[in-house]
């Protein structure tokens, strides 16, 4: 009979940062890409921010493979079903890791958590596992998972200030996903400090994205 073993080891990360950390820089974003994606043209998303105000820190999943089976470009994911628990583990270390190393770099910065599409559940499954304290909660185009802690969503992701971004022609946000979705935030008794919905499909929309941040972070 086949037995299941796992070992801890050692990975290189790949992450790339956007902007200048410094004491002046007043948010430091950590901000997950969502399923099939390189982190390279995802950090470009932001490259229309001020750089001494904005730092973004863009973490790679840990999971790479080719986006057209054999061939494509390369991309990553956050997670599969398969051995979910670890993954969870793994990236929430990762991600855990990340941060400390760069509020080192930035000790006054106010904290903005990014997520798009997987993302959205990466960031959630992070701040729930490691006891993420953060300043505001941007969730774009993705889902609040279902399986987390109920007590602890709500303790951890409750008193965040949260944004939910969506296009309304992005083909996976449908009725029936977002009565789901509202279903997973009553569980935890979660409100959205604010819904911005623009014209658009499933991507984070740089000019959206630059009129929110000129809205919502007057500092």
């Amino acid at each position: 009979m086949a037995e299941e073993h796992h070992f801890i080891v050692q990975k290189h990360a790949r992450v790339l940062t956007s902007g200048e950390a410094s004491n002046e820089t007043a948010y430091l974003w950590i901000a997950c890409h969502g399923y099939a994606q390189i982190v390279d043209r995802f950090v470009k998303k932001f490259k229309d921010l001020d750089s001494k105000k904005h730092f973004i820190v863009c973490p790679e999943g840990l999971s790479r493979f080719y986006s057209k089976g054999f061939t494509g470009e390369v991309c990553a994911s956050w997670m599969t079903r398969q051995d979910r628990l670890k993954e969870i583990q793994d990236y929430s270390a990762y991600l855990s890791q990340v941060l400390a190393f760069y509020q080192e770099k930035c000790p006054n910065a106010q904290l903005i958590l990014f997520g798009f599409s997987q993302g959205v559940a990466t960031i959630s499954r992070w701040i729930v596992d490691q006891a993420i304290k953060a300043d505001h909660l941007w969730l774009w185009a993705g889902m609040i998972p279902e399986d987390l802690d109920p007590k602890r969503a709500h303790d951890l992701i409750h008193p965040l200030d949260i944004l939910f971004i969506r296009g309304n022609q992005d083909e996976f946000i449908t009725k029936e996903s977002l009565s789901k979705y509202q279903a997973n935030l009553d569980l935890y008794q979660i409100e959205f400090a604010d819904t911005k919905v623009f014209n658009g499909g499933h991507r984070v929309d740089r000019q959206v994205l630059h009129e929110l941040v000129e809205h919502k972070l007057s500092t």
